[in-house]
C-alpha cells in the first residue's frame, strides 16, 4: 500500500515472554528441538523465533487466554520440527527436484506432530504444526484443507513464515523489502492466505518496524541454495504435486545453480 510507514521497533527478545507450568523445561524442551533443526537446515536458523514475533504482531485479537498464546508461539517456534525426519541431501538440494523430493519435504508436517505427540505441553499446538501448510483454496497439505476449515493457528503461521522466507536473505537473492513482501502476501490472498490476516499482519507491521533478515554470507555459502519451501511460489509448485511435471517450474524459485552445488 503506497506511502504507508512500517512503525517503530520490534523487539528482538523476549520470544516466549512467560511459560506455564513446569516453564524451564518446556524452555529447555524446545530449545533442544529447534536447535536440532538449525543444524541440519542452517536456513532455518533463528526464523522459528521470527515467525513467532510475526504471529505476536497477528494474533492478539485472537488469543483469548494464555494457554491459546503459548500454543501459537510453541506451534510456530516448532512448525518446521518435522525437517529432521528429511534427508539432508533433500533439504539442501539447489536444482534438479524429483516429486519424490518434493513429497518428502511435504511430510514435515506430519512428522513434526509425531515427533511432538508424547509432549502434553505442546498438545494445543498439533493442528497448527500439522496444518500450517494448507491453503484457502484447498491445494495444500497435508490434509487439503480449505478456507476456515484449515485451524486458525495454522492460518496464523502459513502467513508468518510465508513473509519470514521472502524477507529473509538467500544465496540466490536478496531479502524482499517489507512492502515488497506484503505486495506478494497480498498476491496469495484468497487462494494461499486467508484475507484477514494478511490484512491484520499489516496492520502490525504499520506500527513496528521489521528488519529483512540478512544472513551471513559463510552461512549462506555453506547453506548453498537449498530448496525454500516457506517461498509461496514453492507452495504453488507442491500444489502441484498431482500433475504429471510438477517440476517444471522449481528454476522459478532460484537462479541457475553451478555444477558442484548439490549436497552429496
Amino acid at each position: 500500500r503506497g506511502g504507508a510507514q512500517w512503525g517503530r521497533g520490534v523487539e528482538a527478545g523476549g520470544v516466549v515472554r512467560r511459560e506455564g507450568g513446569g516453564g524451564g523445561a518446556h524452555q529447555r524442551t524446545r530449545r533442544g528441538r529447534v536447535g536440532a533443526v538449525e543444524t541440519k537446515d542452517l536456513y532455518t536458523r533463528g526464523h522459528g523465533e521470527r515467525v513467532v514475533r510475526l504471529c505476536d504482531l497477528r494474533a492478539g485479537s485472537l488469543t483469548r487466554s494464555q494457554q491459546d498464546t503459548e500454543a501459537l508461539r510453541y506451534a510456530g517456534m516448532l512448525h518446521d520440527i518435522g525437517k529432521l525426519a528429511i534427508p539432508t541431501r533433500v533439504l539442501r538440494k539447489g536444482h534438479g527436484l524429483t516429486e519424490a523430493d518434493l513429497a518428502s519435504i511435504a511430510t514435515h508436517a506430519e512428522r513434526g506432530v509425531e515427533m511432538v505427540r508424547d509432549i502434553d505441553f505442546l498438545k494445543d499446538s498439533f493442528d497448527a504444526i500439522l496444518h500450517h501448510h494448507e491453503r484457502m483454496d484447498g491445494r495444500g497439505y497435508p490434509g487439503g484443507l480449505r478456507g476456515e476449515d484449515i485451524p486458525v493457528f495454522a492460518r496464523i503461521i502459513s502467513v508468518a513464515d510465508a513473509f519470514d522466507s521472502l524477507t529473509t536473505s538467500r544465496s540466490h537473492r536478496e531479502a524482499l523489502t517489507v512492502a515488497k513482501a506484503v505486495a506478494e502476501l497480498q498476491r496469495g490472498v484468497g487462494t494461499h492466505f486467508d484475507p484477514s490476516i494478511v490484512a491484520a499482519l499489516e496492520r502490525g507491521l504499520a506500527r513496528q518496524i521489521w528488519t529483512p533478515t540478512q544472513l551471513e554470507p559463510g552461512l549462506m555459502a555453506t547453506a548453498g541454495r537449498a530448496f525454500d519451501h516457506d517461498d509461496p511460489t514453492a507452495s504453488d509448485l507442491m500444489a502441484g504435486l498431482d500433475s504429471p511435471e510438477p517440476t517444471d517450474r522449481a528454476p522459478a524459485l532460484m537462479a541457475p545453480v553451478s555444477s558442484g552445488d548439490d549436497a552429496s
